[in-house]
């Protein structure tokens, strides 16, 4: 797909959509990563609602949901934030997963939003659930509460918990890799 400074014309979105909704796993995954990128003024609020649309349908596959929720993180919008808050109890956890790393986006691009989700993000701070792949939940509240809260406590804690996913044998290297993106700045 070209997008970027390219226009979603309407036969193209409905043929997108029209897949995005009965397409294979495949195809509705591949479709919710590439129509995320269409964030121009005037594709941007067919493709959120499209996602957004993805993110609340209980029937569609648990992959396909979580993705949803990651690429919403590229259109932060008061409708964006209400979505993630529906969903942030969702019984799969990575949707879970996906739906705090919008959050904390949100609330790290648009900080008016940040007394929502503050409270949100704690609620997730005893959830284990992990994203095949991913590390915990509990572990993305607690990285994105120390960036939005700041303070020598939060990044201590933080830092706590990378050296301990770092030192674990069991931690995957999607988790190694993932923690040591986000967690640079504070091991340097």
């Amino acid at each position: 797909m070209n997008h970027g400074s390219i226009h979603l014309t309407r036969p193209a979105f409905e043929i997108l959509h029209s897949t995005l909704r009965r397409g294979t796993p495949e195809q509705r995954y591949w479709i919710v990563n590439e129509l995320a990128f269409f964030t121009n003024d005037r594709d941007r609020y067919k493709v959120r609602h499209a996602l957004i649309e993805v993110l609340d349908d209980a029937n569609a596959p648990a992959e396909v949901r979580g993705w949803a929720a990651e690429r919403l993180h590229l259109h932060t919008s008061q409708e964006t934030l209400r979505a993630c808050l529906r969903v942030i109890e969702d019984p799969i956890p990575l949707v879970r997963l996906w739906t705090t790393y919008t959050l904390g986006v949100v609330a790290q691009f648009q900080p008016v939003f940040r007394e929502a989700v503050i409270p949100a993000l704690e609620s997730r701070l005893t959830d284990e659930g992990v994203g095949q792949g991913w590390w915990s939940v509990r572990r993305e509240a607690q990285s994105w509460l120390s960036s939005l809260r700041g303070g020598q406590e939060e990044e201590d804690r933080l830092q706590a918990e990378v050296r301990a996913i770092l030192s674990d044998p069991a931690a995957s290297r999607t988790s190694d890799n993932a923690i040591l993106v986000l967690a640079y700045p504070l091991l340097a």
